[in-house]
């Protein structure tokens, strides 16, 4: 079932605002942060598999996202247009692929560089490493909760949500605020 068209002053009027931002980013900091915290906190996470739970960490930081979409969305029922959702070409889709890989290259040679420059501290990512390290299933799963799941979540809720709707303030500040938003996030997760 498709969705009737939308002019772009009918997305322009509905796009998200304030409290759409704010409820998503609630619920994504309760999803990916207070959930495990909590689960921490509360000694289950001691119960349950090393591995199993890695696995669940890795998931939920993609759902996280997602989940902050869904909120946010639930406020006020939109065409996904509004949000910056539309249907794109099979050579935009290889485009995004190819700088995916050279970003994770990147990524991967300044975490290499800092780690190598610097005394790691304490090791935010080892359940993530301890979720990967029991066979190739795991290493899949891994996979395609952290380089794919996570990703789409972020990009729903970060640019979908928050740069959507801080552009109505200029396209500067709707790109360097969801990138703030997206890096602080961060942030808080290797506190995590």
């Amino acid at each position: 079932m498709s969705s009737p068209p939308v002019s772009s002053g009918t997305v322009a009027r509905t796009r998200p605002g304030l409290a759409e931002v704010v409820v998503g980013i609630v619920v994504f900091a309760i999803v990916g942060y207070g959930l495990p915290v909590l689960l921490n906190r509360t000694g289950l996470a001691d119960e349950v598999d090393t591995t199993v739970f890695g696995l669940f960490l890795t998931a939920l930081s993609g759902v996280a996202g997602l989940a902050g979409f869904v909120a946010a969305d639930r406020i006020r029922i939109r065409h996904p247009a509004a949000f910056g959702l539309r249907r794109t070409t099979g050579r935009w889709l290889l485009i995004g692929v190819a700088c995916g890989i050279l970003a994770l290259v990147l990524a991967r040679l300044a975490a290499a560089a800092v780690f190598y420059l610097s005394s790691p501290g304490e090791d935010v990512q080892a359940s993530y490493r301890e979720a990967a390290g029991d066979g190739v299933l795991t290493v899949v799963l891994s996979l395609l909760f952290l380089a794919v799941l996570t990703p789409i979540g972020e990009e729903f809720l970060f640019r979908g949500v928050v740069a959507t709707a801080l552009l109505r303030f200029g396209a500067v500040t709707g790109v360097v605020g969801s990138a703030l938003s997206l890096f602080q996030a961060d942030l808080a997760a290797q506190g995590r």
